[in-house]
This record gives structure tokens, C-alpha cells and sequence, in this order.
């Protein structure tokens, strides 16, 4: 089944999100077969559809990408609940498509085929509507948030530079 998200976009690069197998359910089996291993495991899950489909300029398929990972966490995040000493962290590695949330605003318009504003979007729980605004459809320097729980999470606490994060899980990892 192909889902669309967001208003139609008619033959817009981008427009299908429809993973095989959802994210959410990928990951509880990674999780189910790797804690078998009595020396512990690693795993890394990565939801790349976000990275896509802002590629693209689709907010609306972003945002379902989007949705796919935050259910992805909370797999985790009960799977940590069940298992403690478990480290969960979330980073994005890289910004893409300069993504600003404006007022809709047709009056505003600034970008012309893949980089037209998109929306307007309903902010969940609310009446208000918010527009996708695009500067570009590649990748920028725009830091990306980093967040983390269990032990060792008190290392990535502030902002830190992406290429400390291995170091950080490793420290984490080795309990030091």
C-alpha cells in the first residue's frame, strides 16, 4: 500500500514512503534477536526516509518519516524499561533542504518546483496550520539535535561536536 501524506503533489519527486518492513518492527526484531547475545549488544537504526524525502522538498512524507522514528524510540525506550543499563541516543547526522516553519502565507511564495513552500500542515492537537518553507534540497550545516538516556547520556549532554559521538559510545560501552 503506497501512503501519501500532506496535500497532493502530483508526479513531485519524493511522493512515495513505503518502506517493506516499518521501521518500528525492524528494530523490535533487532532488539529481540541481538539481546540473546550474552556479552550485550550494539545496534544502530538509522530512519533514512527523513534524510529523503527532505531531499525531495516533502514535508508531508518527511513528517510520516518522521513519525516512523519517533515510534522507532519508543520501542526503545520500552525495550530499556525491560533492560536496564541500556543507552538510547538519537542524532540526526547531517540537516537537509534549510527547512524553515512559517504562518501559511500565498503571498510569501519564495521557491518555484521542488523548493515551493509545502503545507499547509495542522500542528497535531491544535487549530493552527504551519507552511514547510525550503532553502535548498541538499544538505547544510545547520546543527542537528542530540539526545540521550541511560547510562553514560550525561556525555552528550550540551553541544557537542558530531565527530565525539563515537567516542562518546565508546566510553559508554567500555562503562568508563
Amino acid at each position: 500500500m503506497h501512503t501519501r501524506v500532506g496535500p497532493p503533489q502530483s508526479g513531485k519527486p519524493g511522493d512515495l514512503y513505503d518502506p517493506a518492513v516499518p521501521l518500528p518492527e525492524m528494530a523490535a526484531k533487532a532488539l529481540d534477536v541481538l539481546s540473546r547475545d550474552r556479552d550485550g549488544l550494539f545496534v544502530l537504526i538509522e530512519e533514512e526516509g527523513i534524510d529523503e524525502m527532505a531531499h525531495e522538498n516533502n514535508a508531508g512524507l518527511m513528517i510520516k518519516a518522521g513519525a516512523a522514528l519517533d515510534q522507532t524510540v519508543g520501542v526503545a525506550v520500552e525495550f530499556a524499561r525491560k533492560h536496564p543499563g541500556t543507552l538510547i541516543v538519537v542524532q540526526g547526522d547531517h540537516e537537509t533542504g534549510g527547512l524553515t516553519i512559517e504562518n501559511p502565507n500565498e503571498d510569501d511564495e519564495s521557491g518555484e518546483e521542488i523548493s515551493r513552500e509545502d503545507g499547509p500542515f495542522t500542528v497535531h492537537g491544535t487549530e493552527l496550520e504551519v507552511t514547510a518553507d525550503w532553502t535548498t534540497n541538499q544538505h547544510t550545516g545547520v546543527d542537528t539535535p542530540i539526545t540521550a538516556s541511560g547510562p553514560g547520556s550525561a556525555r552528550f549532554d550540551g553541544v557537542i561536536d558530531n565527530t565525539d559521538v563515537h567516542d562518546a559510545i565508546a566510553r559508554a560501552m567500555r562503562r568508563g
